[in-house]
């Protein structure tokens, strides 16, 4: 390329220097302000260089800037969405968490109402078993009352006490009893059944309680204190008389268990009727607090079915923007590779250009320089032909480029205004 482009320049040199007396000054202005202009459009450039690259600097950090904050945008979404696809799980699970409970509240109070009822027809059960047992105490103290009436009247035509029946109907009602009362209710069972004897049998009876009646072991038999023979005496009395002692003891007797059982089953149905009524306010306690707290559970499930509709309409939205935000992001970043490789494109430019522009000045130079020496060649010849001509000697071109001369005139060395008509005529 120098050589063509020195190549151009020469022969354009030569074709002015030819046509125009002002060649040399015109050639010598084209090199300068041809290197000129090359310095001119590198100051140019490195103008425009500089320019660029502080608005590369500044769109790039803006377009950084951008990406940044629509990242920050696209995270803070994303960051968004999972909190609120956990809070609607959350609320899903508190929602199944609190109608499971109301329905195992439902199925327990369902259950206690069965319980209820089971015990409630128990208690009425047994509240009749207490009433039938109090009304058959009642009437076999009235039997009792009566017997012994009849029999202290007239012992002799008494008659035993029909007491299978009454036996019967008690031993049913026998588990209503503590441990205390039902060997209370045994004894009277024992005593009922002897009752009816005949006076002999009686008497017998008396006859061995006065033996041993408030006496140990020592006071029966002989030494007694009050008698010296060997045994105590029994008083000389009739066997009537005997027999009714014994006979007003056992009705006091049989008549004192006999309230003492009516006594117990009275303060047991008592009992057992408070029981009843204690039970049956625990369970109205329980039931109210049950369906309040279910009262409560529905309301707070109705404010989760609005929370899970607000909440699935809010990701419903914020996916919608994560995927706008999301297209944002990958505009910026697009943009800021789009900014950053126009920036290395003109980076490129500029040093392409500047390698260009270097080697053109270079170019140039040797050119100026090229022409100088030329002009100087063409300045020393014209000069030796001019002092020829005066001399009149005859030109020879022995150092400035003879060998460019085609052709020696004669006519040269005449004179100089037929020298300057043929110059033209002289091929460089």
């Amino acid at each position: 390329m120098q050589n063509t482009l020195f190549i151009l320049i020469l022969v354009l040199s030569l074709t002015v220097y030819i046509k125009s007396d002002d060649a040399f000054a015109q050639i010598k202005s084209a090199l300068y302000n041809f290197q000129n202009s090359i310095n001119i459009e590198q100051s140019q450039a490195d103008l425009r260089y500089k320019e660029d690259t502080a608005f590369c600097a500044k769109s790039i950090q803006t377009a950084q800037d951008t990406l940044a904050n629509r990242t920050k945008d696209v995270n803070d979404i994303t960051a968004h969405i999972k909190f609120v696809q956990n809070e609607i799980t959350q609320t899903s699970n508190d929602k199944a968490s609190r109608t499971a409970r109301i329905q195992t509240n439902n199925a327990t109070l369902e259950r206690f109402k069965k319980e209820r009822c089971e015990n409630n027809l128990n208690y009425i059960k047994s509240l009749r078993e207490h009433k039938s047992s109090i009304e058959i105490m009642k009437l076999l103290r009235g039997d009792l009352e009566t017997y012994f009436t009849n029999w202290l009247k007239n012992p002799l035509e008494a008659k035993k006490i029909k007491s299978g029946a009454f036996i019967e109907k008690m031993t049913r009602f026998a588990h209503l009893f503590d441990e205390e009362h039902r060997n209370i209710f045994i004894q009277l069972v024992s005593s009922i059944k002897s009752m009816g004897a005949d006076v002999k049998e009686l008497n017998a009876k008396t006859n061995n309680y006065t033996t041993t009646r408030a006496r140990n072991s020592t006071e029966i038999g002989t030494k007694h204190l009050d008698n010296n023979r060997s045994e105590l005496l029994k008083l000389s009395s009739p066997e009537v008389v005997e027999a009714r002692e014994y006979v007003i003891q056992l009705r006091t007797k049989t008549l004192a268990m006999i309230d003492a059982l009516i006594t117990h089953l009275e303060h047991s149905r008592k009992k057992l009727s408070e029981d009843e009524m204690l039970a049956n306010e625990h369970f109205a306690d329980y039931q109210a607090s049950m369906l309040k707290e279910n009262e409560y559970l529905t309301s707070k499930i109705v404010e989760d079915d609005k929370l899970l509709l607000s909440l699935n309409v809010e990701l419903k939205t914020s996916q919608g923007q994560l995927a706008r935000r999301e297209a944002l992001r990958v505009e910026a970043e697009e943009n800021l590779k789009a900014i950053k490789k126009t920036c290395q494109e003109k980076e490129d430019y500029y040093v392409r250009e500047n390698a260009r522009r270097k080697n053109e000045l270079s170019i140039t130079a040797t050119a100026i320089n090229t022409y100088n020496g030329i002009v100087s060649k063409i300045q020393s010849r014209i000069a030796s032909r001019v002092n020829s001509n005066i001399s009149g000697e005859k030109y020879k071109s022995t150092d400035i480029n003879e060998k460019h001369v085609v052709e020696y005139k004669d006519s040269v060395h005449s004179g100089l205004d037929n020298n300057n008509k043929i110059r033209n005529e002289v091929a460089y």
